[in-house]
């Protein structure tokens, strides 16, 4: 026998919320904010902040946790960049020369790239952020700088 199913609308008798008997509308409480798909997970959208972000992390790991305003981590993101790369610098030339460090220097930069798309955005003002991202990219050209001048120490000694 054919059963029929009701809609998960008409079956809500009361607010999942705060209790309230849905009684006039179903689709939304009269006493609280639910209303029906409430908490559904959204389908995937490219915001232009997210993207900027994602691009500004490629070009030096955490400008773009700056530009959502993550101070702290994007300091950290851009100290493991300099660990990541004097690591990749040492141990592949030295230790195990095999080309791996471009792999890891690539896994870095990609990580922080995806962690500064998904990380929310607290939009700082735009006039400090301008010296904030100002201060990170001198930091990580120096940074490159000094990555250079030890790798080319490192090759230098090995050859």
């Amino acid at each position: 026998m054919p059963t029929i199913e009701a809609s998960p609308a008409e079956s809500l008798a009361n607010c999942p919320l705060c209790g309230e008997p849905l009684r006039e509308n179903p689709e939304a409480c009269s006493k609280c904010d639910w209303v029906t798909g409430y908490q559904e997970q959204q389908g995937f959208s490219l915001n232009r902040r997210d993207a900027g972000a994602a691009l500004l992390s490629l070009a030096v790991p955490g400008l773009g946790h700056v530009y959502k305003g993550y101070n702290t981590l994007s300091l950290l993101m851009l100290g493991g960049a300099a660990v990541t790369s004097a690591f990749a610098v040492a141990f592949f030339t030295i230790v195990f020369p095999i080309p791996a460090s471009p792999l890891l220097l690539a896994s870095y930069w990609g990580f922080a790239a995806i962690h500064a798309y998904a990380a929310h955005d607290y939009n700082p003002p735009a006039g400090e952020i301008v010296w904030k991202m100002l201060a990170m990219l001198i930091a990580g050209i120096v940074g490159a700088a000094l990555t250079i001048a030890l790798a080319a120490k490192f090759l230098h000694f090995a050859i």
